[in-house]
Parts: C-alpha cells; sequence; structure tokens
C-alpha cells in the first residue's frame, strides 16, 4: 500500500478499539455526550480526510450489538455519508465483511484496505489478500497518513 499505484479503493475500519475507545458489547449503552468522548481524538477526522480522498469509506465490525452500533454510527454520520457499514459477528475472520464489500463495489479483495486492531483478524485479513493497517492505541492520522 506504500505506492501510489497500490492504494486501495475501499477502505474498512473496525469499530472496537480501533474506532471508538470501548466494546460495544459488553459496555452500557451510551448516549450522544458519551459516545463522543468514547471516541478516539482524531478517529473522525480520518474518516473525513478519507472521504475528502475520494475513498470508499465505511464499517466493518465483528460486533454482537449490530443494533447499536449502527445506532451510534448514525449519531455520528449523516445519513448516506458512509459507503457501508457491515455489523456481523465473525471473529476471528471478517471475511463475510471482505465478500459484502466485493461484492457491493465489485472490487477484488487486493483492492480493499482494513484498518483493525486485532491481531488475529489483521493476520486473517493479510491471509485472505486484504491489505491491513494495524490500528492498536486507536485510529490516528498518523496511521493513516500515507493514505492522504
Amino acid at each position: 500500500m506504500d505506492s501510489m499505484n497500490n492504494l486501495p479503493r475501499v477502505i474498512l475500519i473496525d469499530l472496537d478499539h480501533t474506532f471508538w475507545n470501548f466494546n460495544s458489547w459488553v459496555d452500557d449503552e451510551k448516549d450522544h455526550d458519551q459516545l463522543n468522548s468514547g471516541l478516539y481524538p482524531e478517529a473522525l477526522d480520518c474518516v473525513h480526510l478519507l472521504k475528502t480522498k475520494g475513498y470508499m469509506v465505511g464499517f466493518a465490525s465483528a460486533s454482537t450489538k449490530k443494533e447499536l452500533c449502527e445506532q451510534y454510527i448514525d449519531m455520528l454520520f449523516p445519513p448516506g455519508y458512509l459507503d457501508f457499514v457491515h455489523v456481523e459477528p465473525t471473529y476471528p475472520s471478517k471475511k463475510k465483511h471482505f465478500d459484502h464489500v466485493s461484492e457491493k463495489f465489485n472490487v477484488k479483495f487486493e483492492e480493499m484496505l482494513l484498518i483493525d486492531d486485532l491481531k488475529p483478524i489483521l493476520q486473517d485479513a493479510a491471509h485472505h489478500g486484504v491489505p491491513t493497517i494495524d490500528a492498536m492505541g486507536g485510529l490516528s492520522i498518523d496511521k493513516i497518513n500515507h493514505l492522504l
């Protein structure tokens, strides 16, 4: 993903401990202020910067709380802003997420990029040919700077 010729077309961002700093499936339900305070400081900026650069951007989460995650995303983004949201409990693989994105946008796995914090998920993505960014510690501009 380092050269301009190999930039991805679609960026999949994990939610728990990548975009926000909590576990959606165990933490208490959050109101808007609590949700905002649970985001990593640059997470929203990262999504906006990637969208501005022309990438298709969305969320790929293995959370068991699909409705809650979608509710949180609706609290943070206007309708239609994101290109996709796929929440399905598939740990330790996100292949179903990759298949969904591949079919929806007619892209190969190599044309995607997964941003996630969990090593088993990152390793599985690499096994399927999906480039990755390790977001341990949260999504930040530093971690996506080469895409901007």
